[in-house]
């Protein structure tokens, strides 16, 4: 619920002094050349369990919680559930993927004409991704209404391998080491619980303001906001050398409708550098490769890389082929950086962006949230 609480007069102020600076310093336009490479033909039949080859761990959401598939285990398996105690939608990997951490709690059903439920969450457990689960548990206190407890709960924020965001009672937020225990409080004016979106250094963080639909880059080391954006758009990635960001604005082109977008990239200090992509509608995510060379972004429900290198994006083309790819969650880079992974018809896909060879595998899924080395 503290979550809902207006954020501290002083942040607005911060904002406020910030956002004309931001808006002088973002020029529009169309973005980068788009590049037609086209998937030539979509498999119409499903690659068995014994014939996958692929390398790592690909885990997904479904009702009931997150599954793990390999190729040297026989059978897919649980890392968490997500039922009336445990809420796995609202959890997160660490970086490396070896651990998944998520809430756990109650849940009252029903509590509104909305169909709205209510979720108290009074702890994290943190379980390792291997068959041969290991779990911690380490305080955390949240709560809020929603249909689902991604909706309802803040997703938990890994800063690095080995530390967790915690929110605690009374407003007793820090960081805390589930291995070990150890907790720092945070000794900040900016509340810790409108913080989002860590940079991979954990020396930036983004504070969207709901109300006066505006977010904010804030300075983690200096507890200072260092920018401001006409967006308050969670489609935000950060580059895997926190040296800067990509994030969702409204495209103020002269003649561009309410519902025109772009997909902008800003250094790590949250100057405008330039516009990559623009489209019409919403877009639905963005994930960088591991080398942080190329972005995976869904926009117009068709699915993009762009290249940073060389300024170019390519468009795969897949609702072109007669089959219609939904890109509802976000796509997953292999461990390699080689290969993305994504949903589709409840199973998943794998697509080589260099030779454009793409199989599907005959397991039911939902939501890809990772595809990541194994342990």
């Amino acid at each position: 619920m503290r979550r809902l609480l207006s954020i501290c007069m002083v942040s607005i102020c911060l904002l406020t002094a910030v956002l004309a600076h931001a808006q002088d310093q973002q020029p529009r336009n169309d973005g980068w050349e788009v590049i037609r490479a086209c998937v030539a033909d979509v498999p119409s039949s499903k690659i068995p369990r014994e014939q996958w080859d692929f390398e790592g761990v690909i885990f997904s959401e479904t009702g009931d919680g997150v599954r793990a598939i390999r190729t040297d285990v026989p059978t897919s398996y649980f890392v968490a559930f997500d039922d009336g105690t445990s809420f796995a939608s609202a959890g997160a990997f660490s970086p490396n993927g070896q651990w998944f951490a998520y809430p756990v709690g109650r849940m009252n059903w029903y509590v509104n004409s909305a169909g709205d439920h209510f979720y108290v969450a009074d702890s994290i457990l943190v379980v390792s991704t291997d068959p041969q689960q290991v779990v911690y548990r380490v305080p955390w206190q949240e709560q809020g209404f929603g249909q689902t407890g991604s909706f309802a709960l803040p997703r938990v924020e890994w800063i690095d391998n080995e530390q967790l965001v915690a929110y605690r009672e009374m407003g007793d937020d820090g960081i805390v080491n589930p291995f070990t225990a150890e907790f720092t409080p945070w000794e900040r004016e900016t509340w810790l619980s409108r913080l989002s979106h860590f940079s991979p250094d954990f020396t930036r963080a983004i504070v969207h303001q709901w109300r006066e639909k505006v977010s904010g880059l804030y300075d983690v080391e200096n507890d200072v906001m260092l920018a401001s954006f006409e967006s308050t758009s969670r489609f935000l990635a950060w580059m895997p050398d926190a040296s800067g960001f990509v994030m969702e604005g409204q495209n103020a082109s002269e003649g561009g409708s309410s519902t025109d977008r772009q997909l902008d990239i800003f250094d790590r200090d949250g100057q405008y550098v330039e516009t990559i992509f623009s489209y019409a509608g919403y877009a639905g995510c963005a994930v960088f490769s591991p080398d942080g060379h190329s972005l995976a972004f869904t926009a117009e429900e068709q699915l993009f890389v762009a290249d940073l290198l060389e300024k170019r994006i390519s468009d795969y083309c897949l609702n072109e082929s007669g089959i219609q790819f939904w890109f509802t969650n976000v796509p997953r880079w292999s461990p390699d950086g080689n290969m993305l992974t994504f949903g589709y018809d409840g199973y998943p896909v794998l697509l080589d962006i260099h030779t454009l060879e793409m199989d599907i595998l005959q397991y039911r899924t939902g939501n890809i949230l990772g595809w990541y080395p194994r342990q």
